[in-house]
């Protein structure tokens, strides 16, 4: 699945990989109609948000391990800085921390910025769609989460 949305948006949403009903779009399945709700609930349009899978097409059991050594994690980077966005949003943090080999996964809120050679972008890793699709418990913290990063919370 090719990656939608323009560059310099101001968020890039990025998957581990297409989900199971994906058929010409990413995230055009289940876990993408959650993503649509979440995003008009935090006032973004999808055609105004960059959607990027770090594989791209649905693996059975990734080794993110092995993935990382091939280089998939050097070409995921090169992509967030092609894409430029002033926001990332990372959902499945486990193979694409992996991927990035920065240890985010170890970090407790998992927030903070995902550092390059011409900057630094404001990233938050979260489970996957799936997951929130089967927990209203990970939907509430995940909210909350993205209520502190953007500062909504404080306002």
């Amino acid at each position: 699945m090719p990656p939608s949305g323009a560059g310099h948006s101001p968020l890039m949403v990025l998957v581990a990989m297409p989900e199971e009903g994906d058929r010409e779009t990413l995230l055009s399945g289940k876990a993408g109609h959650l993503l649509a709700a979440m995003l008009a609930a935090m006032g973004l349009a999808r055609d105004q948000v960059y959607l990027a899978s770090a594989v791209p097409a649905r693996t059975a059991l990734p080794d993110w391990e092995a993935l990382a050594s091939a280089g998939l994690g050097k070409v995921l980077a090169h992509h967030i800085r092609l894409a430029a966005p002033q926001r990332v949003l990372v959902f499945g943090r486990s193979g694409i921390s992996t991927l990035l080999g920065n240890g985010w996964a170890q970090t407790a809120a998992n927030l903070g910025n995902f550092n390059h050679h011409s900057g630094s972008v404001a990233m938050m890793m979260a489970v996957d769609l799936e997951a929130l699709l089967a927990s209203p418990g990970l939907k509430s913290g995940f909210w909350n989460r993205w209520l502190e990063w953007t500062g909504i919370a404080q306002q």
